[in-house]
């Protein structure tokens, strides 16, 4: 009896066992489903997250791309404009050195010429009115019709050997323009006379042997008194005389020359003035054809 109750206690602990069993399976299934729907979400989140971290380096690395392509257009700007501010620097800091350079140079010029205007004022006068002079005479050869306005100025100056040549051609153009009689204003002699004059105080002995010019200078000497001269003027040209009259190779009357220029100084207010007379005798140094012309 004992035996069977045992074993229906057995029997009954069993199938409790195997029900609590078979309700925990079940259990434990609806708990794998959940788990399982679990699982499922999470993925379907991670593959999500996966996606949106995916895009999310795309759009970083093409930030960071396009990032890289700006810095280095910058970059590339940047460097260009370093290089041409360099250039530009490097021609601005030539530039201020070549005009430092030709500021210190035109000083140094500046005071060179105080210098020498300080040391030489006269002989600067000297410079300057030479210039002056062939300023003049160059104008002369464009315009020699001029020289009714500066002869007088021409006859006080002090002309250089130079200077024939262009007193010369201003000369000549007169001749081939027909203007040489033309008058150089009321009581003035005309304009190719004054040329002559000209010749005869500064270039006596140049003019006496151009062939072109000596018939010119000759007829104006003829005429000539000494009355227009001054003592000085006197002595040249005696200087200029005497080796014309020594000079066979000039074509002219030597006697018609030295006795229109002693008919000169006889008829002016020299006449008397032996020490003078007596200086240009030297000067002429030819004793026996002064004696001749003289009378």
């Amino acid at each position: 009896m004992r035996i069977l109750k045992a074993l229906l206690l057995i029997v009954v602990l069993v199938v409790g066992v195997c029900a609590q069993g078979a309700e925990t399976v079940e259990s434990l299934s609806k708990r794998l489903d959940g788990v399982s729907d679990d699982i499922q979400r999470i993925e379907s989140k991670t593959e999500q997250l996966a996606q949106m971290q995916s895009m999310s380096n795309e759009v970083i690395s093409n930030g960071l791309s396009a990032s890289n392509r700006l810095v280095s257009a910058f970059g590339i700007i940047v460097t260009i404009v370093a290089v041409g501010l360099g250039i530009y620097v490097s021609k601005m800091e030539k530039r201020i050195k070549r005009l430092r350079n030709d500021v210190e140079e035109k000083e140094s010029t500046v005071r060179e010429l105080v210098n020498q205007v300080n040391k030489d004022i006269d002989g600067l006068y000297v410079r300057i009115r030479k210039a002056d002079t062939k300023s003049i005479l160059e104008r002369l050869t464009e315009v020699p019709q001029d020289i009714a306005n500066v002869n007088e100025l021409l006859l006080a100056r002090e002309l250089q050997p130079e200077d024939f040549s262009l007193l010369k051609t201003a000369f000549l153009k007169l001749l081939d323009s027909g203007d040489f009689d033309l008058l150089g204003g009321l009581g003035v002699a005309g304009v190719g006379d004054q040329y002559a004059g000209l010749f005869i105080q500064h270039f006596l002995a140049e003019s006496l042997k151009d062939a072109t010019i000596r018939p010119h200078v000759l007829k104006v000497f003829e005429e000539w008194t000494a009355d227009d001269a001054f003592p000085n003027d006197l002595e040249k040209a005696a200087r200029d005389i005497a080796p014309i009259l020594k000079d066979s190779s000039v074509d002219l009357d030597r006697k018609d020359l030295l006795r229109s220029f002693v008919k000169g100084l006889k008829a002016s207010r020299y006449k008397d003035n032996k020490d003078l007379l007596a200086k240009i005798k030297g000067n002429i140094d030819n004793d026996a054809l002064w004696e001749e012309v003289k009378g």
